[in-house]
């Protein structure tokens, strides 16, 4: 392919790629209208939120997808998506996050199933005892990490008493264990005085970049 086909190429991919995100952002928008419809009702209400940040997690990844390889920068889709989960969450103020990732691609397929993942086990996290008013501060921990073709994704949160192995049972969530599965990955949950940990290692095909890049540390106001 000749220089000019190769240009003509990258600008149909980015259209579509713009076409798809236009797509994704139309249907959130018309499911945040249901949401707001059904206010009344706190438990649709919820699965809807719930779909609309997994919608808005897809779309994500398709805005920061690199156009030479159709791969995705992990640190910086973890960090876009964790500040996007927390800032619409009514606790927004009391929660602090931090992202420590590895400098890692990887391929926009497998940033999707992570990103859904990401959103259940977080959203379930910032969930915990809101309902029953408690107003503490919350820190939250993203971190990602690439040895010997194998990642490890961690989610950390300093609440105390969370029973987590009820709430982050991977069979307790269909959406969790189905991409668990089709990643061939393993699930476990670290509890102890300090919070609990959530846990996911997975095989990686090739080798990445394992370089170290400055820790990503925000509160939700950023």
């Amino acid at each position: 392919m000749n220089e000019f086909g190769h240009q003509q190429s990258v600008l149909h991919y980015r259209a579509l790629l713009h076409q798809m995100r236009n797509h994704l952002q139309l249907v959130a928008s018309l499911l945040r209208l249901e949401s707001q419809s059904s206010a009344s009702n706190s438990e649709p209400q919820k699965l809807l939120t719930q779909t609309i940040e997994r919608i808005q997690a897809i779309g994500l990844a398709h805005e920061l997808i690199h156009d030479t390889d159709s791969s995705v920068d992990v640190s910086q889709y973890l960090h876009s998506l964790s500040l996007r989960l927390i800032q619409n969450h009514p606790l927004a103020d009391r929660v602090h996050y931090v992202v420590d990732c590895d400098a890692m691609t990887l391929p926009l397929d497998l940033i999707v199933k992570l990103g859904l993942m990401v959103c259940e086990v977080m959203l379930r996290a910032l969930d915990n005892g809101s309902k029953d008013g408690d107003r503490s501060q919350r820190k939250l921990t993203i971190a990602c990490r690439m040895a010997d073709n194998q990642c490890r994704l961690m989610i950390a949160h300093n609440q105390q008493g969370l029973a987590i192995n009820t709430i982050f049972a991977e069979q307790k969530i269909p959406l969790i264990q189905l991409i668990t599965k089709q990643i061939k990955g393993t699930i476990t949950v670290e509890t102890g005085g300090l919070g609990s940990v959530w846990i996911l290692d997975f095989p990686i095909e090739k080798t990445l970049d394992c370089s170290t890049r400055p820790v990503q540390e925000s509160a939700a106001t950023d």
